[in-house]
């Protein structure tokens, strides 16, 4: 007998308590057993991006695409992990196409608002679309998701509406605070100090770096 739901709950419940390396055992069974699974690759990825191994992260994301192109979870994931080795290009494609296969996917159209806002490559930013997708999304979410409205402040930012960038981050930090969500509110500040000194914010912007 195949017990692949159990082993995704035992992996999910591994990674919640810290133990990403137990969870990539389990989880790796999972993928044997069920190999056309989306899911089951996916599963894997968080695992393995937890590890400390975003390559093979990558491989299982991009695998459960393959398998189930509107997975959501998988293309925002993937995304965020070329963001993170300044690959801005393919994460800005890779969020394009997922709009293609889902034109409802907040989370993947918010990843894309926010990298044509903040990329460093400038040939790749669009402040402009930044402002409509973003907007799109707060209002889709009822403007209450501190996430998609710290894009949003990114957005006004980058088209010089800086006034609003900084009353949106403010906002952004009161509901992020409110949830809980500290992690959320101490990048939501990062980025605030440099609305409130009239700048765009970069994705190479660090937590050590200041606006001048």
């Amino acid at each position: 007998p195949r017990y692949t739901v159990a082993y995704f709950n035992l992996g999910s419940t591994l990674l919640r308590v810290g133990r990403p390396e137990d969870a990539l055992s389990v989880l790796s069974v999972a993928v044997q057993q069920s190999p056309a699974d989306p899911d089951a690759h996916y599963n894997l990825g968080v695992a393995l991006a937890a590890a400390g191994q975003p390559q093979a992260a990558m491989d299982s994301y991009r695998e459960a695409l393959r398998l189930r192109p509107a997975h959501e979870l998988a293309r925002l994931n993937l995304g965020l992990l070329l963001v993170g080795q300044g690959r801005h290009g393919e994460a800005l494609t890779l969020a394009r196409a997922g709009l293609a296969v889902a034109t409802r996917n907040l989370r993947v159209v918010n990843l894309l608002a926010l990298l044509l806002s903040t990329s460093p490559q400038g040939e790749l930013r669009d402040g402009a679309e930044a402002v409509r997708l973003a907007e799109g999304c707060c209002r889709a979410s009822g403007f209450a998701d501190a996430a998609y409205l710290s894009t949003l402040a990114a957005a006004y930012a980058e088209v010089g509406r800086y006034a609003d960038a900084v009353a949106t981050a403010q906002e952004a930090l009161r509901l992020a605070e409110s949830a809980g969500q500290m992690r959320l509110a101490e990048q939501i500040r990062h980025c605030l100090a440099f609305y409130e000194a009239g700048k765009a914010f970069r994705t190479r912007d660090t937590a050590a770096s200041r606006p001048e």
